[in-house]
């Protein structure tokens, strides 16, 4: 069976002589990983499409234990050239933490967009650390991971009628002083 989809290489590595395994994070799909055979050949047809922070069409073979890269056509590259180098360190962060918060074949179409929206503002901004804290921020957000931060995890209390709070990370969130001085106490 074959099928088609967009999607952006997370990580690339080799594989034997000639192939390599990559890790693609698909709109379609989710996160696929499959090899392509024959890419590290000097006459391949792949060229750069698998390398890591691409963006492609590409077109799979449904194999019996992993999946088959069959054909690829690059939409855009991003960070190919060797003067961004501390834009592609953060792009490159960005993709390792779609790689490693994401399952195979979980479809998550926001984070796709949100991802390649954050690779295009990445070459353009100055500001690269904003722009990764903010995409590692919105990726927890849509993958379920948000913070409460309008109201008391413990006593549900809202935070404008507190003059403190304080950041709990095993509960989730703010914590107000009455319940912080109540477990003190306790």
């Amino acid at each position: 069976m074959l099928y088609k989809t967009e999607g952006i290489v997370l990580k690339s590595m080799e594989y034997e002589e000639s192939d390599k395994i990559v890790t693609i994070f698909t709109k379609d799909y989710g996160k696929i990983t499959a090899i392509a055979k024959g890419v590290r050949k000097t006459k391949s047809k792949f060229g750069s499409s698998l390398e890591i922070l691409t963006h492609s069409v590409f077109l799979f073979y449904k194999g019996r234990n992993i999946d088959i890269v069959s054909q690829t056509e690059i939409l855009e590259s991003f960070f190919s050239t060797s003067k961004e180098v501390i834009k592609f360190a953060f792009a490159a962060n960005c993709v390792e933490v779609v790689n490693k918060l994401t399952e195979e074949r979980e479809i998550n179409i926001g984070l796709f967009n949100l991802l390649k929206e954050v690779l295009h503002y990445l070459r353009e901004s100055d500001d690269q650390k904003l722009l990764t804290l903010s995409f590692k921020w919105q990726t927890m957000s849509i993958l379920g991971y948000r913070p409460s931060l309008n109201h008391c995890c413990r006593c549900n209390k809202g935070i404008k009628d507190q003059k403190e709070m304080y950041f709990n990370i095993k509960e989730g969130g703010l914590v107000c002083n009455n319940c912080i001085a109540v477990n003190r106490e306790g």
